[in-house]
Parts: C-alpha cells; structure tokens; sequence
C-alpha cells in the first residue's frame, strides 16, 4: 500500500475496493472491517480527496499531479446504482409495533473531504474523471 494511500486513512481496518465502471469513472468502496462488538472498535476517518490524487498519481506516474483534470464525487447505494439521496428517499419505512423499543443508529452521511466509517459500515462514491 501507497504511503499516500495511508495517509489519506486507508489503513488498520479501513479497507477500499476499486471497481473500474467506464472510461474515466471508478466505484470506490470504503468499509471500516472492525467488529462493532470488539471493545477497540472505533470509527474512522478518510479523506476521499487523497485517495483520488494517489490513485491519479499511480496510474500517471510520469506526470504531475497539477495536470489533474477536475473530476465529480458523489455517494450512491452499496451497489452503485443509485444516488445515495434518492436511495434514502425512496427507502420504505416499516412501522411495527416495536418501533418505540428499536434503536435508531445515527449515522455520519456528511458529504465533504473527509468520510466517516463506523465500524461494519460500507460506504460507497462513484468518481467521473
């Protein structure tokens, strides 16, 4: 693994998939693997502007990373075939009668540099070059 792969966060159990889906556009695929259960779980950061310049970097190796075409980032479901917003909007919700027992995970969606994994969570952006 890159040194710049690690300083963007891609380390101890944060791993990361890339999945080419056309020319110029890739699926990366983040999951923190910690076990939600382990006392040591802890959620972690990336930063999803430095995995994209070291992925740049590594395929462009004689050029330099000022020549970087601007590119667009955006969340989908986990198979990435659909806009995590419409994804939300559309999600069916299921009322029964334990609803007021059921504890509601808060979780980090925030749309920025940095991408918040809790631990067992799977995050999902598609990035056209």
């Amino acid at each position: 693994m890159s040194k710049d792969l690690i300083e963007a966060g891609i380390a101890e159990t944060v791993k990361m998939l890339t999945v080419p889906m056309a020319k110029g556009k890739i699926m990366l695929r983040f999951e923190n693997i910690a076990d939600t259960f382990d006392t040591e779980a802890s959620s972690l950061d990336v930063n999803k502007t430095l995995v994209i310049e070291a992925l740049w970097k590594s395929a462009n190796q004689e050029s330099d990373i000022k020549d970087m075409k601007p590119y667009t980032v955006r969340e989908t479901s986990i198979t990435g075939n659909q806009d995590l917003k419409e994804m939300n909007e559309r999600r069916l919700h299921w009322n029964t009668v334990d609803d007021d027992k059921l504890v509601k995970k808060d979780l980090d969606f925030t749309e920025g540099d940095i991408v918040t994994l809790e631990p067992q969570r799977i995050r999902v952006f598609v990035v056209e070059f």
